[in-house]
C-alpha cells in the first residue's frame, strides 16, 4: 500500500465536492470513508504494538 501523502487528491476531491451535487453513490463513499476514518483514530493498540501483556 502506498503511503505518502497526497495533498493534491485532497484539493480535488473538495472542489469535485463543491462542484458537482452529491449523489447516493457518492453519499456512501463519503460516509464509508467517515467510518473507516472515525474508527482508526478510536482504535485500541493490540497487545503487540503497545508491548504490554493485558492482566
Amino acid at each position: 500500500m502506498n503511503s505518502k501523502p497526497r495533498p493534491w487528491r485532497d484539493f480535488f476531491a473538495a472542489v469535485v465536492e463543491a462542484v458537482l451535487p452529491e449523489t447516493p453513490e457518492r453519499r456512501a463513499v463519503r460516509e464509508r470513508e467517515d467510518l473507516k476514518r472515525e474508527l482508526r483514530a478510536n482504535r485500541v493498540p493490540t497487545n503487540d504494538e503497545n508491548g504490554r501483556t493485558e492482566e
